[in-house]
This record gives structure tokens, sequence and C-alpha cells, in this order.
């Protein structure tokens, strides 16, 4: 009479490697897909705060620049950038501020472009002064790529 030993035998072992390897290789793509539309958000996030503080700041403009945007501190808005980087450490997008019209300083572009080339859907979001969104991607269309769905 042969006597059974406890424990697995390396058939079971190796089965159960299987499943978890297959277990992985699905998950694996899901994440990256949600951990792509997180720093998707970030980049949305940002680019409304800015937007609301490109209009605080045309308000405010006395003078020869009322009703502008040419006395914007655009390079580094003091009270947005606090904010975000307190809200989210990790920034993967950079952000970018355009007047196209310096003169008359009417109207501006806000980007935000994807540093970790990670993204391919949804490479840059741009927003106007006029509320315009745009991206360029592969995505293939705006809400995707604005939307956190």
């Amino acid at each position: 009479m042969k006597i059974k030993q406890p424990g697995f035998t390396l058939i079971e072992v190796m089965i159960a490697m299987v499943i978890i390897v297959v277990l992985v290789a699905i998950a694996r793509p899901i994440f990256r897909n949600y951990e792509l539309k997180n720093r998707r958000s970030q980049a949305v996030d940002w680019l409304l705060q800015l937007r609301l503080e490109m209009e605080r700041c045309k308000s405010s403009n006395v003078g020869a620049s009322v009703g502008t945007y040419n006395n914007c501190n655009v390079s580094a808005p003091p009270n947005i950038t606090p904010v975000i980087q307190q809200k989210y450490p990790n920034i993967y997008y950079n952000i970018a501020v355009e007047i196209p019209h310096p003169v008359t300083g009417t109207g501006y572009q806000l980007t935000a472009t994807e540093t970790t080339g990670n993204d391919s859907d949804c490479q840059t979001l741009t927003i106007d002064n006029l509320g315009n969104k745009g991206y360029t991607g592969t995505s293939p269309n705006t809400i995707r790529c604005w939307s956190s769905n």
C-alpha cells in the first residue's frame, strides 16, 4: 500500500501558474486603460481651472487692456499651480498657453501635451476662450478624450 504524502504535484503548481498568468494578461490592459483615463482627467482638470483663471484675469484687466487677455500671467498662474500640484503631485502633461492675437489680446488656446508617450488616443488636449475643445490622437471623438468615462 502506497502512502499519500501531503502537498501539491508539479502539474498542479504549473496549472495554478498558468491560471495566474492568464489573469494578469487580462487585467493589465484594463488597468492601463484606467491609468490613462485618470491621467487624462488630471489634464482636463488643469485646463478647465486654468481657463477659469484666464477669464478671471480678463474681467479684472483695467485701463487699455480692459476686456483682453494681454496682462494675464500665463507662464505661471499663481492661483492655479499650487492647487493642481497639491491635488496631482505627478503631472503627466505639459501645459501651454497661447494668445494667437497678442496685439489685440482677444482669445487664447490652452494645450495639454502628454509627456510619457503612452497615450496615443489623446496625445494633446486643447480648449480655447470660446470653450471649443479639441484633441490630437487616434481616438475616434473628442468626447472620449474630454470625459472621464
